[in-house]
């Protein structure tokens, strides 16, 4: 590609030594510059003996990488399997998972909370007698990225429906493999970490309690998961209002993580418009969040009355947009402080 530019552009050298970089674009002698995954990429290409002198020096390469510190934090996610199928050490593990549930390397990482699921999930079935080190280190590095949520205290209830519908089954874009079911268990297992008084549970044809530990957040997913054929595979969001109805239950806020393509599957005349409103003459004061993971626009409800609110996307960043909401006062200068 270089070189067709070149061609294409016929720029003049500055100097000697700009020249002599042009001459080995044209020769195509460039040399290739070096980066970790050079040397995994060279040593793939080498002739071994047998598998047992290739396993280890592909061991011996990841643990010299691993003492080098020069795998990023996102690249280590990455090649959590390739690391512990090359049967680097236990101190080598050790290590690595220091780094990766460490709050100053977290932080600095930036990831998106789905890079962690995607890690769990690439480790879960392994046989390794580390496994379940690493897992428990994944965990911690959630718990780090969410601590920067700000939840609600013991004073204020919550209840986290997570949508489980044969809709959310599709990817969030085409070469991924996260689908907006996970974006959306995975976030409501975030803010459910970050609430003090807070019941959780997923809906498709029914509504189903399933409250959950804090601190597994990771699990909890994978478990909701697993559980998802227990509901159906409809989108009767409101029956999670008509629940708090029939039980007379008053919260404080109402969170449904979906793609907000809510359906009766019962096909009466209940909707969830006129499930919100009667549940509002029992909890005058309760708030409405529809966060909407599949961005199609919908409003399954009037969104500029009755203390609803529709935040759009599926990155942590979402929780700050709620807060923004919950300060009105400031909500303005606060989104627009957000870095997305």
């Amino acid at each position: 590609i270089l070189r067709d530019a070149l061609f294409l552009v016929h720029p003049k050298a500055k100097d000697e030594a700009q020249q002599a970089l042009f001459n080995k674009i044209v020769t195509d002698t460039m040399e290739t510059p070096y980066t970790w995954e050079t040397d995994l990429s060279q040593l793939g290409q080498q002739q071994f003996y047998n598998d047992a002198e290739k396993q280890k020096a592909f061991t011996n390469k990841w643990e010299e990488l691993i003492d080098s510190n020069k795998i990023g934090y996102m690249a280590l996610l990455r090649n959590l399997r390739n690391i512990m199928e090359a049967d680097v050490s236990g101190f080598h593990i050790e290590k690595v998972c220091n780094y990766l549930a460490s709050e100053k390397a977290v932080c600095n990482s930036k990831q998106l909370p789905f890079r962690f699921l995607s890690a769990y999930r690439e480790l879960h079935g392994l046989k390794s007698r580390y496994t379940s080190m690493v897992l428990d280190a994944l965990e911690r590095a959630v718990l780090a990225s969410a601590s920067n949520i700000k939840g609600f205290d013991v004073n204020t209830s919550v209840v986290i429906a997570c949508d489980v519908s044969g809709s959310m089954q599709q990817p969030i874009s085409p070469k991924s493999k996260i689908l907006l079911y996970d974006i959306g268990l995975m976030l409501g297992m975030l803010m459910q970490n970050r609430c003090r008084n807070v019941v959780s549970g997923m809906f498709g044809d029914r509504w189903k309690i399933i409250n959950m530990p804090k601190r597994s957040i990771l699990s909890n997913v994978n478990e909701y998961y697993r559980r998802e054929g227990e509901v159906g595979y409809s989108t009767n969001g409101h029956l999670v209002l008509e629940d708090l109805t029939a039980r007379r239950q008053i919260v404080d806020k109402v969170m449904l993580f979906t793609d907000v393509q809510m359906w009766n599957s019962s096909h009466t005349n209940d909707t969830f418009s006129s499930a919100w409103s009667r549940y509002k003459r029992i909890a005058p004061n309760a708030k409405l969040y529809l966060f909407d993971l599949a961005g199609y626009g919908k409003q399954p409800i009037d969104i500029k009355k009755n203390d609803v609110y529709l935040i759009a996307g599926w990155s942590d960043k979402v929780f700050d947009v709620l807060h923004a909401l919950e300060d009105r006062s400031n909500a303005l200068n606060y989104i627009n402080r957000i870095e997305l």
